[in-house]
């Protein structure tokens, strides 16, 4: 991230000569009104720039303080008191303050620009910003010599909080305006507007509730383990529309997860963004050739933890001189009614389906499904494996089936 020597808005010394003799007579036979026109940049009383957009993503709009309209907002744009920042469904707006605290605000979210009272340009002057709805990540920079406060506030409708220097976190703001606070690296506090006082270290999170009553900290849950693909994985389909990739990592016990998919490292705008999974384990489908960044969260006693670090992988489709079939051993089958049982092995990183129907298959590629036949009588049952390169071996069982 590249941030500018001069922000915004910096008041500079006006030269003084004719031509500003003659501006300054104008200005007085067209009356106050310009006067108060003229007053800006260059006037040495006109405040800094609190802040300025470092990136956009999507929709993302801006409402500045004493203005009507909502207008599209800008890179590089700077940001004062007051001004509002809206996103749409897939609008991310990265904002740089003054002090380089850093926020990015989420898809779907509201939030105000704020300011302690102080003078520009003093170690006085306290970045602060109001959440009304959705989510924004952040993280603070190293003090400044000599300030004494915290590094940064935030609010939203139902808490204050204060976050030292060198802290990540996020806040998070429901319709109801229920809260929660997370700390990743750092550490906090959360004032309610009942008085509470909770403090909060790192990898400790908070909720406070639509009436403004929180609960205690709480341990946020570690970031889950990767499995496969691993990372760096290439994946060679034959048609990569019709592919299926396994994404999987490591259990934990009472859990649930949250994975994103982008193309991004950034994940601005994931188009997988599920929330609410109970397997360690999910399938993405027709992957166009390419390459694809993927994480998961672990989701405990309803706080979301850290994300794992990402996993990259690349969708191709195989030459000529690649897809070797994978090894396939079919060590048992056997039906019952119309339940087909099945055990064998693979190659490592292979996926086997019955019928089209994809089957779980063990980090060692062994596997022991049962699979649902939907068609009675004599017929002959179609196993394939498909391995990381393409290769596609296939083992055809004769089977009968009675419902």
């Amino acid at each position: 991230m590249t941030f500018g020597r001069n922000w915004p808005g910096e008041a500079r010394a006006d030269r003084i000569g004719v031509g500003a003799a003659l501006v300054a007579a104008l200005l007085l036979l067209t009356g106050c009104g310009a006067c108060r026109k003229a007053k800006g940049a260059g006037d040495p009383g006109a405040p800094t720039a609190l802040a300025r957009f470092s990136l956009l993503e999507g929709a993302v709009s801006l409402k500045a303080r004493g203005e009507v309209d909502w207008k599209g907002a800008s890179p590089q744009q700077p940001l004062n008191r007051d001004d509002l920042i809206r996103t749409g469904p897939k609008g991310i707006a990265e904002i740089t303050f003054f002090d380089n605290t850093v926020i990015r605000v989420g898809p779907n979210s509201l939030i105000a620009i704020a300011e302690e009272p102080g003078d520009p340009g003093t170690l006085d002057r306290q970045v602060k910003w109001h959440v009304t709805s959705g989510e924004v990540n952040f993280r603070t920079p190293k003090k400044a010599a000599g300030r004494r406060d915290s590094a940064a506030q935030l609010s939203t409708p139902t808490l204050t909080g204060q976050v030292a220097e060198l802290t990540k976190a996020d806040v998070r703001v429901e319709d109801t305006g229920a809260s929660d606070l997370r700390v990743f690296e750092g550490s906090g506090q959360v004032q309610t507007k009942t008085g509470q006082r909770v403090p909060v270290g790192a990898a400790e999170g908070v909720k406070v509730d639509a009436k403004s009553v929180a609960g205690s900290a709480t341990r946020l849950p570690p970031p889950p383990v990767l499995l496969r693909p691993a990372h760096q994985a290439v994946l060679r389909y034959p048609d990569p529309s019709k592919a299926t990739t396994v994404l999987e990592w490591k259990p934990v016990e009472g859990a649930m997860y949250r994975v994103m998919v982008d193309q991004s490292a950034h994940f601005n705008v994931p188009f997988v963004d599920q929330r609410g999974l109970q397997a360690s384990v999910v399938d993405v489908r027709g992957l166009a050739e390419g390459e694809y960044f993927w994480r998961v969260a672990t989701v405990l006693q309803g706080f979301e933890g850290p994300f794992s670090d990402y996993a990259r992988l690349t969708v191709q489709r195989p030459s000529v001189a690649e897809g070797k079939p994978p090894r396939l051993v079919v060590d048992s089958f056997d039906v019952r009614t119309n339940i087909l049982h099945l055990k064998g092995m693979t190659a490592h990183g292979a996926s086997v389906t019955v019928n089209g129907q994809r089957l779980e298959v063990r980090p060692d590629g062994t596997f022991n499904e049962f699979v649902m036949l939907d068609k009675p009588g004599q017929q002959v049952v179609l196993v394939q494996a498909t391995s990381l390169d393409g290769g596609v071996a296939e083992k055809k069982l004769p089977v009968v089936v009675r419902f």
